[in-house]
């Protein structure tokens, strides 16, 4: 599989791109969201990831079906997962606007509509995201879901996004994105292998200034248990891990700032962006080295900075995991 950007004549206005994996049992649903849309995407693409169910074969046979939209269904040569599988269908878009489809939601018709006319109003941003309805397993909408109560949205208005010490807890779900393609051309050569595509776009865009959130509903976000994206763990070692790549994450954020252009690069600067990044950086160097050893020079520091997390609950998690390093606690 080629992960350079797809290249030349064959541009459109609009492209959709979708991950899947063992998701035969609501991807029919979305694809058929797909296809009610009061503005039709111009092209589909879906990469499919060594499904061992009959996800890839209900793809082919739906875009067998309706050819009035341009498809591109592939299976990648072995099992990549969801995080270079994503990266490697973004790749392959050609649209303008690029629209993120997870394969077990259902888009609302207005959808495609909603995010196109927000980013022609906002040509300053280079991604928007939406507020979501909540779809439990069992088929029936929720007003709150635990963790996911800012997704949920209704005003309407759209909203430009200012990086604060939050930036790296992506606020909505990458299904809700539409995101440049000009835009994921610029930041492709800083996407890591293991950086989920929402972080690595929806951080990028912060820094910059090129975030925006609109805050209506504009698909139906299902919960159930087999999301990729509700994996939690609460051990010393996955701290350590979820610290590394939040700073390996810092990097490519900083070479991305360095790639710019000379008023860009002021701009994003001056409006503190990189100060915050620097910042965090450094508060999470002082949470690696706490995790890594529990020395009282160490913890002193952390407990200094401790004002950089987002919750006093997260704080002492931290703590938890620095003094007892060889406990699980399972949520």
């Amino acid at each position: 599989m080629s992960e350079g950007m797809a290249m030349g004549e064959d541009s459109c206005h609009s492209s959709v791109v979708m991950a899947t994996y063992n998701g035969e049992r609501f991807l029919l649903e979305q694809l058929e969201s797909l296809m009610v849309q009061e503005v039709l995407p111009d092209e589909i693409v879906v990469a499919d990831d060594c499904s061992t169910d009959g996800s890839f074969e209900i793809v082919r046979e739906f875009a067998s079906a309706h050819q009035e939209i341009k498809w591109a269904v592939y299976r990648n040569d072995r099992n990549l997962g969801w995080k270079r599988n994503f990266k490697g269908a973004i790749a392959r878009a050609h649209g303008e606007y690029v629209f993120l489809c997870d394969q077990d939601d259902v888009w609302l018709p207005s959808h495609v509509a909603d995010l196109e006319r927000c980013m022609d109003e906002n040509t300053d941003l280079d991604v928007i995201t939406s507020a979501v309805e909540l779809l439990v397993e069992e088929g029936s909408f929720v007003e709150q879901c635990a963790g996911l109560e800012k997704a949920l949205g209704g005003t309407g208005l759209i909203s430009h996004i200012s990086c604060d010490k939050s930036y790296l807890n992506v606020a909505w779900p990458g299904c809700t994105y539409c995101v440049r393609r000009s835009f994921v051309k610029e930041i492709f050569p800083f996407w890591k292998d293991d950086f989920p595509h929402d972080a690595i776009l929806y951080c990028a865009a912060c820094i910059r200034g090129t975030l925006g959130h609109y805050d209506a509903p504009t698909l139906r976000f299902r919960r159930h248990s087999s999301n990729a994206s509700d994996e939690r763990s609460t051990s010393n070692a996955d701290r350590r891990e979820l610290v590394t790549y939040y700073r390996k994450m810092n990097a490519s954020l900083l070479a991305f700032y360095n790639s710019l252009g000379f008023e860009d690069r002021k701009r994003v600067f001056d409006s503190g962006a990189i100060d915050m990044v620097e910042e965090v950086d450094a508060f999470e160097a002082a949470r690696l080295a706490a995790l890594e050893k529990a020395t009282p020079a160490n913890i002193a520091k952390l407990v200094a900075k401790s004002g950089m997390y987002a919750t006093r609950r997260a704080f002492l998690a931290d703590l938890a995991c620095i003094l007892f390093p060889g406990h699980e606690w399972k949520r």
